[in-house]
């Protein structure tokens, strides 16, 4: 992915650091990433990548300063074209209580919206 097309994405400055939504899928954000990093001089430290987590319980998070992609294909990405697993990561939990979906549930979860109870969850305090 070449400068243009990852400046395809939401961008933007404030006190003390930048706010990046890529419009690539979860999956390959980590060309957008890489780019503006190379960019604007970023270094991987520096970035604070935050997902969702299936295996946290909704509205949970959990902080880490680096790690392995735990098979988040989106933090895969990441790893693979910042060329590290050192970058710090916030975790924000998805999963219903029921736990982790099961097999072919997964994608319909992640990609699905939050139901009328899990809402609350999801709105400013």
């Amino acid at each position: 992915m070449g400068a243009r097309e990852a400046l395809g994405l939401c961008l933007a400055k404030f006190s003390g650091g930048w706010l990046l939504k890529p419009f690539t899928y979860m999956n390959a954000s980590g060309e957008a990433v890489s780019s503006v990093c190379r960019f604007y001089k970023i270094q991987p430290e520096e970035v604070l990548a935050v997902y969702d987590d299936v295996d946290l319980s909704l509205g949970s998070m959990r902080f880490r300063m680096n790690g392995r992609p735990a098979g988040h294909n989106g933090v895969r990405s990441l790893i693979s074209h910042l060329g590290t697993e050192e970058f710090p990561r916030l975790k924000v939990g998805i999963a219903g209580e029921q736990g982790r979906p099961a097999g072919d549930r997964m994608v319909g979860h992640v990609l699905g919206r939050f139901s009328e109870a899990e809402q609350p969850w999801c709105r400013p305090p």
